[in-house]
């Protein structure tokens, strides 16, 4: 069997079981996006200012 040969059985294959392997991590960054919009805001300020606190340089990474 050639490579072509076998590139095409592999595209055929279904692709079912990817999907429910998936399904957890989709649940759960669609359940990030249901979450309160104050306490995400909130949450943005806080590690914004945790990154910038104790960086080796001079630059922020958040402006």
């Amino acid at each position: 069997m050639t490579v072509k040969n076998l590139a095409k059985k592999e595209i055929k294959k279904p692709r079912k079981p990817f999907n429910e392997k998936n399904q957890a991590a989709i649940l759960m960054i669609d359940s990030w996006l249901d979450g309160d919009e104050t306490e995400q805001k909130q949450t943005f300020e806080y590690l914004k200012k945790a990154l910038d606190e104790d960086r080796l340089s001079d630059r922020k990474l958040f402006e």
